[in-house]
C-alpha cells in the first residue's frame, strides 16, 4: 500500500450515494445519443445538487454518483445538506423524462461517520480521493435497500438534520451489519420543508428567561411604530434558535402578528437572494401534475395575494428564486431584486405588527443582507420588528441601531434541570447528571447532545463511550474551526499538546515561524474555539472542542505529533519535565510508548507520595493500571501492576487506613501477581507480603500477622539484602510486641543499630513506614511494658530525633502518636498533649485520615487522664466508634475500655458498660495480645465502680489479666492489676493482695528487670509508704 503521509486525512462526513434506477435496461432500449444527452443532464443534475448545498463530488459513473458532505472541510448540517440535495435531485429528474418519456427514477442512501480520505497514490493526474468508512458502506447498503425515488438515511445522518420530513423505517436488514437497523425515509414532496415556525420543544426553557422578557418588550414597543432591530449573539450551540422559537411561540399565542423566519446555511453564503428564495419557493404551491416542483404559475399565484408586490414584480420574482430568467441585465436584476424584496417585508406591517427573523446571519449573502439593510432603513415608520440571530464577530446591519443581546453559557442549576429532561429515567442519577453538565460547560448544545447520548447508555458501557462527542456537536465545531483557519494541522498540534498550550511549542513542532501561528490561531479566539490565557498562551474554551479535534486526527498523525513534542520539549524545557513525570507521560502515551508512559505515571505518584499528596498519588496509580491494556506483553505487564498494586497499597494506608479494603486488595493482588511471574522469595514478593502482613496484623488478624512476618524474614534471609533485613527485623519486633512476646527487644534493636543506614530513605516510600522509627516505637512499648523505663525512654527520644529529620512528613504523625501513648498508660503528661498536637495538625495539613482519627482519639486520652472532661468522654466515645467503623482494630479494645471505665466513673453507666462489653470482646478476639491485661484491669475496674449484682465478675477479669500480664513478661501491666485488686479488696490467685503481697511483687518484678522508677513500681510502692 502506498504511503500518502499527511494528505491523508480523518472527517466527519456525510456521504451520498445516488444510483439511477434500471439504467441498464434505459440504455438498452434508447437510441445511444439521446441516452448520452440524457445522462449528461442527469450529471449536471447531481452536480449542481450537490455543490449548491456545500457537497463534494467522489465519484460519478454515469448512472451513479457518490457525493460527501464535510469533505474537503467541513460543515455545519452536513445531514440537512445532503438530504436537501437528494430531494432537489428527485424533484429535479420529475420533470426531465428519459429517452422514449420513460419516468426517471433514482435511489438514494445517505450514512454519515468518521472515514479516512485520501490518494492512495500520490501523483497520478484526475485520480479521486479514495475513503474509508462505515458511513460510506452503510450509505451504499441504504441506496440498495430504497425503493425508487425513496431517500434513506442513517440513525446518525438524522440527528445532523433539521426541519425536514422523516419517517423511521424500522427492522432493516442490511448486508454486512450485524443485527436490524432503523433507518428513516425523506419525504420529499415539493416545498415540505418547514416554513420556520415550529412549537418550542417541551424540553425545559431555562437560563433565557430575561432574554426572553427582553425581546417581548421590545416587540410590544413595536407596535404602532416605530419598528426596530434585535441581534441575539452567541458561539455555536448557546440556543439562539430555541430562544427565537420560544418567543415566536409567545408572539403567536398573544396576537396575530405576520411571523417570517428565514433561515440561512454555510452553503447559501454565496448565493445571491438564498435565504429569501428558499423561503419562497417553499410556500409555492406544487404543480398539478405528478408532483411536478413549483413552475412561474405557481409563483404568479403566490405573488398576487402578497402585499407590496404587483403583477409586473413576477419575471423578476422567478429569476431571483430560481424558477426563470428575467431579459435585463444583472445589475438591473439585482437592484429590482433588492427592491422587490424590500417592498414584500415592508408591506408586512402597513396596518399590524410583523416580526421578521433572520437566523444565522453570518451566513446571510451580499443580496439578501442589502434587502435587510433597505428594510432596516425603514423602520422608524414601520410596525416591524427584525430579530438576527448570529455568531460573534457578524458585524451587524449598517442602517439601523439594534438592542444587542448576548447569549452567555448556562449556570449549572439551569443546565442540570435541562439535562435531566432529556436523560429521562437516567436523570435521576445524580453522578450522571453532574458529569453531562461538567462536560458541557454551560452550553446548552452540549448539555442537551451529551445527555442524550448518555441517556442511551447501558451499565456496561465504559466512561469514555458514555461520554463521548456528539455527532452534531462535533460537526459544528469542526466546521468553524475550518471556517476559521486554513490549517488545520495546527490546532490539531495544539489539541495533542493539551487543553492549554503554549505557543512556542505549537510553532516548534510545526516548523513555522510563532508570529504565523498567532495569526492563525487569532480568528479561533473571535470564534469561540480557544481563548487567549496570556500572551504566549492559548487554550480550547470547551473540553468538548478538544475532544473533537482530537478525535479528527489520523491515530498516526497523532503518534507523530506526541513524538514531535516530546523531542521539542526536551529543546526548550527539559530541566522543568524532570520534576513533570506526568507530562511526559501523557505525550508518551500518545506516542505509543506505552511502558515508558507507565513508568512515568509511577515516578509521578512516588513524588505526590513524597509529598504527602495521596489523592493524587492514587489518580496517577489508577491512570497507570488503566493502561494496562495497552502492553501486549503478559509478562510485563503483570510485573508493572506488580509495582502499581505495592504503591497503591502505601498510598491508601496514608489515605485511609492499614485495614483498609483497598490496602488488602491492592496487597493480595500484588502477592498473586508475584507468584505469576516467577518471583518468589524475591524483593517484589516481600514488598507485596510487607502488605498484606501491615493489614491483617491492624486489622486485628494477630495469629495471622504472627505467620506472615515469619515469612517476611525467610524472604529477608534468602534475598539476603541489608534494607530487607532491616524491615523483617522492624516486622519481627511489631509482630512479637502486638502479639505479646516482649522477650527480645533489646536483640533486635542491637541488630537496628548494626544494620540501618539513615540515607535510605525510599524504605518509607515503599512500605508506607519509616523501618528504624517504627522498630524504635516498639521497642520502646515493649520495654515500657517489661518495666524498664529509662531503655524505653530512649528509644522513644531516639525514634523521634529520628523521624525529625525524615524528608517525609507523612511518616510523623504515627512517631509522635505513639511515642506519646507511653506516658499515657501511667496517667497525665503534658509531653503527650505537645506531641498529639503536633501530630494531628501534621495529619491535618496533608489530609491523612487514619492518623486524623488515631490522633484525636488520643488527644482525648490524654484529657481524661488529667480530669474526666466531659466533652473529651463525648469526643473519645464518638471517635471510637468511627474508628471501629473504619476496619481497624489496633488499640481498639484499649481505647474502648478506657471510654467505658471514664463513662462509668462519670455516672453514665450504660453507655460505659457497652463501651466495656466491645472491649472485651474485641480483647478475646485476639486482634492485639499486648494491651490486653490492662484492657482485663480496666473493664473489672469499671464493673467494680458500677457495683454490678454479679461481683465475681470484675474479680474473673483482674485475675484473667494478671495471669496474662505474668505470662507476658509485662511487668507493668502486673503491678498494675495488683494495685486495682488492693483498691477494691479482690483476690487475685485466691490471695488477698496486702501490704505484704504488694511488697513481695514489687521485689519479684525489679529482680526481672522492672526499674524502680517505672510510674507504676512508683505508684505502688507510694501505696505502702502511706500505709
Amino acid at each position: 500500500m502506498a504511503e500518502n503521509g499527511d494528505q491523508t486525512a480523518r472527517y466527519l462526513v456525510t456521504v451520498m450515494m445516488c444510483d439511477l434506477v434500471d439504467s441498464t435496461a434505459s440504455v438498452a432500449q434508447s437510441d445511444p445519443e439521446e441516452m448520452f444527452d440524457w445522462i449528461a443532464g442527469y450529471n449536471f443534475v447531481c452536480t449542481d445538487a450537490v455543490r449548491r448545498f456545500g457537497g463534494s463530488l467522489a465519484r460519478m459513473t454515469g448512472d451513479g454518483v457518490v457525493a460527501y458532505f464535510g469533505y474537503p472541510r467541513s460543515v455545519e448540517k452536513s445531514g440537512s445538506a445532503a438530504v436537501l440535495a437528494a430531494v432537489q435531485i428527485l424533484n429535479e429528474l420529475r420533470a426531465r423524462p428519459m429517452p422514449r418519456g420513460k419516468a426517471a427514477a433514482v435511489r438514494v442512501g445517505i450514512a454519515t461517520g468518521w472515514a479516512v480520505i485520501g490518494q492512495l497514490n500520490v501523483g497520478l493526474p484526475g485520480q479521486e480521493a479514495f475513503a474509508v468508512g462505515d458511513a460510506l458502506n452503510l450509505a451504499n447498503r441504504l441506496q440498495q435497500a430504497a425503493q425508487p425515488n425513496q431517500i434513506l438515511i442513517a440513525d446518525e445522518t438524522r440527528q445532523l438534520t433539521r426541519g425536514l420530513q422523516l419517517n423511521p423505517i424500522e427492522g432493516l436488514q442490511l448486508k454486512g451489519f450485524e443485527g436490524v437497523r432503523r433507518a428513516w425515509l425523506v419525504d420529499a414532496t415539493p416545498g415540505r420543508r418547514g416554513d420556520g415556525i415550529e412549537v418550542p420543544e417541551s424540553a425545559p426553557f431555562v437560563g433565557r428567561g430575561q432574554m426572553l422578557e427582553l425581546l417581548l418588550e421590545v416587540a410590544k414597543r413595536v407596535e404602532g411604530g416605530p419598528g426596530a432591530a434585535v441581534e441575539i449573539v452567541g458561539d455555536p450551540g448557546m440556543g439562539k434558535t430555541r430562544l427565537v422559537r420560544e418567543f415566536c411561540a409567545t408572539i403567536s399565542r398573544e396576537q396575530v402578528s405576520p411571523i417570517i423566519v428565514f433561515e440561512n446555511e454555510e452553503h447559501g453564503a454565496n448565493v445571491a437572494f438564498a435565504c429569501l428564495s428558499r423561503f419562497v419557493r417553499a410556500q409555492l404551491p406544487a404543480h398539478l401534475t405528478h408532483g411536478a416542483p413549483a413552475t412561474s404559475q405557481a409563483a404568479a399565484e403566490w405573488l398576487s395575494v402578497q402585499s407590496g408586490l404587483v403583477a409586473g414584480d413576477l419575471p423578476v420574482l422567478t429569476a431571483a428564486i430560481g424558477l426563470g430568467a428575467a431579459p435585463l441585465s444583472p445589475q438591473i436584476l439585482q437592484q429590482r431584486s433588492v427592491d422587490m424584496f424590500t417592498r414584500w417585508l415592508r408591506g408586512l406591517c402597513t396596518d399590524r405588527r410583523a416580526v421578521v427573523v433572520v437566523e444565522d446571519a453570518q451566513w446571510l449573502d451580499p443580496s439578501s443582507l442589502s434587502v435587510m439593510n433597505a428594510v432596516a432603513k425603514g423602520l422608524p415608520d414601520a410596525q416591524l420588528l427584525l430579530v438576527f440571530t448570529a455568531r460573534p464577530g457578524w458585524r451587524g446591519l449598517e442602517s439601523a441601531q439594534a438592542t444587542r443581546i448576548n447569549l452567555e453559557r448556562l449556570d449549572d442549576v439551569s443546565a442540570s434541570e435541562l439535562a435531566r429532561w432529556y436523560l429521562g429515567e437516567a436523570g435521576t442519577d445524580g453522578a450522571v447528571v453532574r458529569t453531562v453538565v461538567a462536560t458541557a460547560e454551560g452550553v446548552p448544545l452540549f448539555v442537551e447532545e451529551l445527555a442524550k447520548a448518555a441517556s442511551l447508555a447501558t451499565p456496561e458501557t465504559q466512561p469514555v463511550e458514555r461520554y463521548h462527542v456528539p455527532g452534531p456537536v462535533q460537526e459544528s465545531i469542526l466546521a468553524q474551526i475550518d471556517r476559521l483557519t486554513t490549517d488545520r494541522r495546527l490546532v490539531q498540534i495544539a489539541a495533542a499538546i493539551g487543553v492549554e498550550f503554549p505557543v512556542r511549542l505549537v510553532a516548534a513542532v510545526a516548523g513555522r515561524p510563532q508570529l504565523d501561528v498567532l495569526h492563525e490561531l487569532a480568528p479561533l479566539v473571535g470564534g469561540g474555539i480557544l481563548e487567549q490565557t496570556n500572551p504566549a498562551t492559548f487554550r480550547f474554551r470547551h473540553l468538548l472542542v478538544h475532544t473533537s479535534v482530537l478525535a479528527s486526527e489520523l491515530p498516526r498523525q497523532l503518534v507523530r505529533h506526541n513524538q514531535s513534542i516530546l523531542a521539542k520539549l526536551d529543546e526548550l524545557d527539559g530541566d522543568a519535565l524532570q520534576n513533570r513525570p506526568h507530562v511526559r507521560a501523557k505525550y508518551l502515551f500518545g506516542a505509543a510508548d506505552y511502558r515508558a508512559g507507565i513508568d512515568r505515571l509511577l515516578q509521578a505518584s512516588l513524588l505526590r507520595f513524597q509529598a504527602s499528596q495521596f489523592e493524587e498519588a492514587i489518580g496517577y496509580l489508577n491512570e497507570a493500571k488503566a493502561k494496562l491494556g495497552l502492553i501486549a506483553d503478559e509478562q510485563t505487564r503483570f510485573e508493572l501492576e506488580l509495582r502499581i498494586q505495592a504503591q497503591l497499597g502505601a498510598a491508601w494506608i496514608q489515605l485511609k487506613n492499614f485495614a483498609a479494603p483497598e490496602v488488602a486488595a491492592a496487597y493480595d493482588r500484588a502477592q498473586q501477581l508475584s507468584t505469576l511471574i516467577g518471583k518468589s522469595a524475591s524483593e517484589e514478593e516481600f514488598t507485596a507480603l510487607w502488605g498484606v502482613w501491615s493489614n491483617r496484623l491492624v486489622g486485628g488478624q494477630v495469629r495471622k500477622g504472627v505467620e506472615l512476618g515469619r515469612a517476611l524474614t525467610s524472604i529477608a534471609q534468602t534475598v539476603n539484602t541489608r534494607h530487607l533485613a532491616v524491615l523483617a527485623n522492624a516486622a519481627g519486633i511489631v509482630t512479637e510486641t502486638i502479639a505479646g512476646d516482649l522477650t527480645n527487644v533489646r536483640r533486635h534493636v542491637d541488630f537496628l543499630n548494626r544494620n540501618a543506614d539513615p540515607a535510605d530513605v525510599h524504605q518509607a516510600i515503599t512500605y508506607a513506614i519509616d523501618p528504624k522509627s517504627l522498630s524504635l516505637l516498639y521497642a520502646a512499648h515493649a520495654s515500657w511494658l517489661r518495666g524498664d523505663y529509662e531503655y524505653s525512654c530512649e528509644r522513644a527520644a531516639e525514634a523521634l530525633a529520628h523521624v525529625e529529620a525524615s524528608p517525609y512528613e507523612f511518616v510523623k504523625p504515627y512517631v509522635m502518636i505513639f511515642a506519646a501513648v507511653l506516658p499515657l498508660y501511667a496517667g497525665p503528661s503534658a509531653h503527650a498533649r505537645e506531641l498529639l498536637d503536633r501530630a494531628v495538625a501534621t495529619a491535618d495539613q496533608f489530609n491523612i485520615a487514619y492518623w486524623q482519627i488515631i490522633g484525636r482519639v488520643w488527644q482525648n486520652v490524654a484529657k481524661l487522664r488529667e480530669r474526666n472532661d466531659a466533652e473529651a468522654l463525648n469526643l473519645l466515645d464518638n471517635l471510637v466508634h468511627m474508628y471501629r467503623a473504619s476496619g481497624a482494630t489496633f488499640f481498639l479494645s484499649y481505647q474502648a475500655a478506657l471510654s467505658g471505665l471514664k463513662l462509668v466513673e462519670a455516672g453514665e453507666h450504660e453507655r460505659g458498660l457497652k463501651n466495656v462489653e466491645v472491649a472485651l470482646d474485641l480483647a478475646e478476639a485476639d486482634t492485639e495480645r499486648f494491651t490486653v491485661p490492662e484492657v482485663y484491669r480496666m473493664c473489672a475496674c469499671a464493673y467494680a465502680q458500677a457495683k454490678m449484682p454479679d461481683a465475681g465478675k470484675a474479680a474473673l477479669l483482674l485475675n484473667k489479666g494478671f495471669a496474662l500480664a505474668q505470662a507476658q513478661g509485662a511487668n507493668a501491666w502486673t503491678v498494675a492489676s495488683a494495685l486495682t485488686a488492693k483498691q477494691h479488696g479482690i483476690e487475685l490467685a485466691g490471695m488477698a493482695v496486702d501490704a505484704g503481697y504488694l511488697s513481695a511483687l514489687l521485689d519479684r518484678v525489679a529482680a526481672n528487670g522492672m526499674s524502680r522508677n517505672h510510674p507504676f513500681f512508683v505508684e505502688a510502692a507510694a501505696s505502702l509508704e502511706k500505709r
